[in-house]
């Protein structure tokens, strides 16, 4: 920005030679001359105005074949921009506003610069640019499990350098979060402090998300150019979280959350908490000191963090509704991206979890402006939380619902007593895998099930072959008006089941509960697993 304008520049002289009036005339002419140079140079500096959000910064990628920018520049003025000779320009509104099409180079690993001009002259210029395939990672604390602490990332981090993987890590906000009234309120249009693109290497890439980062080098792999990843998520959110304050207030998908929320709202003591919290500060260093003594594993330090303090305006924290869309997604409005990929579901519960899903998936698309943007999930793992069957089956009844919407199944991962298992590479990989299918469907499913008796035939739909690793086992059957647990028989394309009582089976169920880990044992030749599926006669598939 031009420290003077020129109009300014000539009221000075004037001041000057009015307190002065016997100002030799030999320095009068120098003086001017001075100060119309200044003037010049301030003429000049008004062409550079233009301002961008951290997401348009030197070493960013974009999407290739197609990609918005935008920012701010002078009112009314031209901006233009240029990428390997392709140009577009627009006028910026009143306000200096402005956001822009373009057409970019098809994916490849050549860095390009992007040049911005404002009135024709070049304002701002952008290196080391790469062209490929964004995607958008969003979720809760397994999304933002970090790489170093995934079992297996060695390799990853080693070769981090060559992965062709540019990573725009947005800034922590949860940490500066203390009041429904404050940060977080309203939508930003600039990202969170801190946000800046990552070129990983084995320094930094530990540091990143091990699932977004290993699906991004798994993907660049297998497409043969670079992969972007944008990340947005923040750990122990439900997802009205992540949605704006309209739709969280007027979508019928909200409906049952906005009532909870209303519910715990009204039973929260702020007083009680926070004296709950406090108390647990306090105790820390008794508490560590007593289980190392007792041999057992400490309480982690970042339990009594000062950002996990309760709020006295909102039971949710930083998960009240909108706040982290307000902060972290609304600033992306309008980016251009290939698909999105998502990991969340923890803390949301199953009763209506499938509306809740089905209202955030739209409210994304709209950001990103495509109603049909990939959407691919990961289905929660093996846990032993509280009625994960239900929350798992309602996940999958989205994938079924909406139009290219995947689901990655990963019931054979997980931790029986943790929340955040460290078995991740391979979810990474099928998400990847997923990203790059045709149809983003890779998991093998069921087909349907023939009654006869005591006896059912369990079909089973897939690409590639299916097997049975170790015996037939995690299935239950309804029979008797119970659910009763037995092995089945595998026969190659199908699983041959049994009343043991002889009497009628009127449904089936497969690894139906929350840690079913050590049951599954159908898989497709590729390794992805069937899912967790019931169904009772008369039920449609």
């Amino acid at each position: 920005m031009s420290f003077f304008h020129a109009a300014s520049i000539k009221i000075l002289f004037v001041f000057i030679l009015e307190i002065f009036p016997n100002f030799p005339n030999n320095l009068r002419m120098k003086l001017l001359y001075f100060t119309t140079l200044i003037s010049a140079f301030a003429a000049l500096c008004a062409h550079a105005e233009i301002k961008t959000p951290a997401i348009f910064s030197d070493g960013m990628m974009l999407q290739q074949n197609y990609a918005r920018l935008w920012g701010t520049s002078e009112p009314n003025a031209k901006v233009e921009i240029e990428i390997c000779g392709n140009k577009s320009s627009v006028v910026a509104d009143k306000k200096g506003k402005w956001m822009i099409p373009i057409g970019t180079p098809n994916g490849s690993f050549e860095p390009h610069e992007v040049k911005i001009y404002e009135n024709s002259k070049l304002a701002k210029t952008f290196s080391n640019v790469l062209f490929g395939e964004i995607w958008i990672a969003g979720g809760q604390s397994n999304m933002d499990f970090s790489l170093k602490g995934v079992d297996g990332a060695e390799e990853y981090i080693e070769s981090a350098s060559g992965s062709n993987v540019r990573y725009f890590l947005e800034g922590g906000s949860s940490d500066k979060m203390f009041s429904a009234e404050g940060i977080g309120k309203n939508p930003e249009t600039e990202f969170p402090e801190g946000s800046s693109w990552i070129i990983p290497s084995p320094k930094n890439a530990g540091r990143l998300q091990g699932i977004p980062y290993i699906f991004a080098a798994e993907l660049s792999k297998k497409i043969r150019m670079p992969v972007g990843i944008i990340y947005t998520g923040t750990s122990g959110t439900r997802m009205a979280a992540w949605v704006s304050r309209q739709t969280y207030n007027t979508s019928p998908f909200f409906e049952k959350e906005r009532k909870r929320f209303a519910e715990r709202s009204k039973k929260y003591d702020y007083k009680k908490e926070k004296a709950k919290f406090d108390e647990e500060v306090r105790t820390y260093d008794e508490r560590v000191k007593k289980a190392k003594a007792e041999g057992k594993e400490p309480p982690p330090a970042w339990t009594v963090a000062p950002f996990l303090a309760p709020w006295p305006d909102s039971p949710d924290k930083w998960s009240t509704p909108s706040m982290l869309f307000n902060l972290r997604i609304n600033p992306l409005r309008g980016y251009s991206a290939r698909g999105i990929i998502w990991y969340q579901g923890e803390s949301d519960s199953y009763d209506g979890f499938s509306e809740k899903f089905e209202g955030l998936i739209n409210e994304w698309r709209s950001v990103f402006i495509s109603s049909h943007m990939p959407f691919l999930f990961v289905q929660l793992p093996s846990y032993k939380g509280w009625k994960w069957e239900l929350s798992r089956a309602e996940q999958e009844s989205i994938a079924k619902k909406r139009s290219n919407v995947f689901m990655i199944c990963s019931i054979d991962t997980g931790e029986e007593n943790d929340v955040h298992p460290h078995d991740k590479v391979e979810i990474g990989k099928r998400l990847a895998k997923a990203a790059y299918a045709k149809s983003g469907k890779i998991f093998p499913s069921l087909r349907g099930v023939d009654y006869r008796g005591d006896s059912a035939t369990v079909k089973f739909k897939y690409k590639k072959g299916l097997e049975c690793r170790g015996n037939c086992r995690g299935f239950e059957i309804l029979s008797g008006g119970k659910w009763i647990a037995t092995d089945g028989k595998f026969e190659g394309r199908k699983v041959m089941l049994k009343s043991p009582a002889g009497s009628n089976i009127d449904g089936v169920r497969y690894l139906w509960k929350p840690w079913a880990k050590p049951d599954v044992c159908l898989f497709d030749s590729d390794g992805n697993p069937v899912p967790p599926f019931s169904t009772e006669r008369g039920e449609k598939k």
